[in-house]
């Protein structure tokens, strides 16, 4: 979810989006952001360095230790093949929550659960790699503290294949639409005038752009974008983004962040009426429109298992400014941000692809940058000043 604060900043524009979102990871720095650590473990691989040895999977293994607050600690477990099945559970009573993940050979996030009371991870590998990373964390705000893993290993089993999804972006009216277990709301069709005067004679020209560039984002994926403009909803199961209501301090929310798509069936919504501050930075009809078909994008990405990322030209970043939203985005290979986990990257195009597989003669969306050279000055000046983040995750590891 992408939210904005109801702060009103006083720069070249009136008002921008602020938050606290963390810096961008460097990406020839390794990604690594925690320098030491005192913790002890059964394990010797065990570090906040990449572990470099490539011990053998076995059936069963052991792991403990302990992480504060703001640091983590990555496992090998060995080399992986398609098909290789992994389960992580605590042994025993957990001190605290801790956020578990893991990782192949580059450090790309393959599977991420919240691990509290019987919880545990589990994963099937869909492609093979050189190494199995396991990592964890105290949650965003969690203390941390002592850890007993125990992981099992099973070879051969079967990989879920990729499955299409279909989406319906709702432009019309809403009835007690409930997402990510918010208050219900209900909403009239899109009028493009709730978001300023400027827009108010382009709301057909404006839902065109947003679904133009909605299926650009996914064109290369096995992915089937429908609008309420074509008709009403399709028949099966398909997922929902709404455009409607208000929401404080939100631009978008999703049900939940869901790890390859379990649930093809849930909802997202744009707010937007909280686009209506945004007037004040000028923008074309068509950018306002590009900048509502991001947040769409990106509210889709969760629903088919993405979580958020620090490269303002990926559509599942939070660090950029209102002008990168407003701006020409796709799916890329980005660090991960840290509240998801505190070092790692999250390649989008490949685990879209695993999740609902990719298009025949599909391809994927290319940068085009349509940004003037006021519009570049700008984004220097303001680039700390006008934040955005985006909230689905606010709550990604509470009950």
């Amino acid at each position: 979810m992408r939210r904005f604060p109801t702060a009103i900043l006083a720069t070249f524009v009136a008002t921008g989006l602020v938050g606290c979102a963390p810096q961008a990871l460097d990406a020839d720095a390794g990604a690594d952001l925690i320098s030491t650590v005192a913790s002890t473990t059964t394990n010797p691989s065990a570090s906040n360095d990449v572990p470099t040895s490539t011990p053998t999977p076995s059936s069963s293994d052991a792991y403990s230790g302990s992480v504060g607050d703001g640091d983590y600690r990555l496992f090998a477990l060995g080399a992986g093949s398609r098909g290789d099945q992994w389960e992580i559970a605590a042994d025993g009573l957990l001190a605290s929550p801790f956020v578990l993940v893991l990782f192949d050979a580059d450090q790309n996030l393959l599977m991420r659960t919240y691990m509290a009371y019987n919880r545990s991870l589990q994963h099937v590998l869909r492609a093979d790699t050189d190494q199995v990373y396991l990592g964890i964390m105290p949650p965003i705000y969690g203390r941390g503290g002592s850890f007993n893993l125990s992981t099992s290993f099973q070879a051969g089993q079967s990989v879920p294949a990729p499955a299409r999804q279909v989406v319906y972006l709702n432009f019309g009216e809403g009835s007690n639409v409930q997402v990510h277990s918010r208050d219900p709301v209900s909403f009239e069709p899109f009028d493009a005038a709730v978001i300023g005067e400027a827009y108010a004679d382009h709301t057909q020209e404006m839902k065109e752009v947003i679904v133009e560039e909605v299926r650009a984002d996914y064109a290369a994926l096995d992915v089937v974008i429908l609008s309420s403009d074509d008709g009403p909803p399709p028949q099966g199961v398909y997922s929902t983004v709404h455009f409607g209501a208000g929401e404080p301090g939100l631009l978008g929310l999703a049900d939940n962040v869901d790890n390859y798509n379990a649930d093809p069936s849930q909802n997202a919504m744009v707010y937007v009426e909280n686009f209506a501050p945004y007037w004040t930075m000028q923008l074309t009809p068509e950018q306002m429109a590009v900048m509502l078909a991001n947040v769409a994008s990106h509210e889709l990405g969760h629903l088919l298992g993405l979580y958020h990322t620090q490269d303002p030209n990926d559509l599942m970043d939070t660090t950029g400014s209102a002008w990168d939203l407003a701006e020409n985005q796709s799916f890329l290979r980005g660090p991960l941000e840290s509240s998801v986990f505190a070092t790692g990257w999250e390649d989008c195009p490949r685990l879209l692809a695993q999740t609902v597989g990719r298009k025949p003669g599909g391809s994927a969306k290319a940068l085009a940058w349509r940004k003037s050279t006021m519009y570049k000055a700008l984004r220097r000046f303001v680039r700390e000043e006008l934040r955005y983040s985006c909230g689905t995750c606010l709550a990604l590891d509470h009950e």
